[in-house]
């Protein structure tokens, strides 16, 4: 399944065969027979006591809970895609599966969206095609004022870097711009600003025969929302989710998934996705179960190791060999 994604919604298009396994009668029998044989085992097992076999228990019920958990509760997961602008406010998103607008139990108004770029960077391009001249694997160069490096045989020296260029239109563009001499092989240089630019304002190259010194788009390290909480009777509740450190509330996990700077309105919007899956909670029990299964083996295979010996040693009846 992890090779061939599953799509359980395709909206009136064709889906290939391996794409809809989970929707085939033949696959649901077999996860019902899969599963009914672990419950039937594991119940077999537990009337003959649970000191008979604690091992065999604990993988075969660890198995059984985590598996009927994650396949029966799929229809309870809820992943939903919201988009708030800057000073914004939604308290509806778009389900992932059934793509409807979904309402939320809870609000939110949007204060603030700032992003933490990685250092701009520089890359050569032809001037007719417009393709890059490094190397599939080769690395940009990192622009930092006053240092200097080499592209393609073409040696370069940067002068200047700066975050807020002052041709911005608006003071929170925040436009990475660098002032860069560029020296061919052949000798021929060329001096001037490189920008990727934004939405508002346009990009800048540096020109050099048949070669263009260009700056790709700056690469986002940390992007947070700033936002308030809203739900029916309680008190707004001010936080923020970034990369990587989501929040939990009301049964509800909260991530901060995108972003979208380009927008023809100008404003910042913030893509957060809120998932919420009661069934998790069983499916690490199943884990725990498997992961006391796999300590209660290993102890077994210790108590085996340590009567093995004994067991080849010979009776006083049998020569040594």
């Amino acid at each position: 399944l992890g090779t061939f994604p599953q799509i359980s919604h395709a909206h009136g298009e064709h889906v290939a065969l391996f794409q809809r396994v989970l929707t085939a009668p033949p696959f649901v029998f077999l996860l019902l027979l899969l599963t009914g044989n672990l419950a039937w085992a594991s119940l077999a097992h537990l009337a003959r006591g649970l000191s008979w076999s604690s091992l065999f228990l604990c993988n075969h019920v660890g198995v059984y809970v985590a598996l009927s958990a994650s396949l029966f509760g799929v229809g309870d997961l809820h992943r939903i895609d919201l988009w708030v602008q800057e000073n914004g406010f939604v308290w509806q998103g778009i389900d992932s599966e059934s793509h409807l607008n979904t309402e939320m139990p809870f609000a939110i108004h949007l204060h603030r969206f700032s992003i933490d770029y990685y250092p701009p960077t520089l890359t050569l391009l032809d001037a007719e095609s417009g393709e890059p001249l490094l190397g599939q694997g080769d690395d940009l160069l990192t622009l930092h004022a006053d240092t200097t490096g080499e592209l393609v045989g073409h040696q370069v020296e940067v002068f200047e870097v700066t975050t807020a260029a002052p041709w911005a239109a608006n003071a929170d563009d925040k436009v990475a711009a660098a002032r860069v001499k560029v020296t061919a092989p052949d000798g021929q240089s060329a001096e001037g600003w490189v920008s990727a630019g934004n939405a508002r304002v346009p990009p800048l190259f540096v020109g050099l025969g048949d070669v263009v010194a260009a700056m790709p788009d700056p690469r986002a390290r940390v992007f947070q929302s700033d936002f308030t909480l809203v739900r029916p009777d309680l008190e707004p509740m001010p936080t923020f989710i970034r990369v990587n450190e989501p929040m939990r509330i009301d049964g509800w996990w909260l991530y901060q998934k995108g972003y979208d700077l380009k927008r023809p309105d100008g404003n910042r919007w913030s893509q957060i996705e809120a998932i919420r899956d009661p069934w998790l909670p069983v499916v690490y029990v199943g884990f725990g179960l498997m992961s006391l299964g796999a300590i209660l083996g290993l102890g077994r295979a210790a108590s085996l190791l340590r009567i093995l010996p004994q067991r080849l040693e010979p009776t006083p009846e049998e020569p040594r060999s």
